[in-house]
């Protein structure tokens, strides 16, 4: 029985990179852009608006903060 590999978290933001590629690719292929539904996007940017707010307020470990924004805006992205 083989065991399976799984990536490491440091290693699963470069692992998107290309995934986030071939989606481009393939909206070009397709000339077509996402449907984007206003009424469950506008509440995901105003949290994502107060997140980096608050990160940006952070008096010690902005920097951080700011990469845990990086990191919810991509998982409220790829959920969307």
């Amino acid at each position: 029985m083989r065991s399976v590999r799984l990536a490491r978290p440091a290693q699963a933001p470069r692992a998107l990179g290309p995934s986030v590629v071939a989606w481009g690719l393939a909206l070009v292929m397709a000339r077509s852009l996402p449907v984007l539904d206003r009424r469950s996007a506008l509440p995901a940017v105003a949290l994502l608006l107060s997140l980096v707010a608050a990160a940006l307020a952070a008096p010690a470990y902005r920097g951080n903060a700011l990469h845990m924004v990086g990191r919810i805006g991509l998982a409220l992205v790829l959920g969307a």
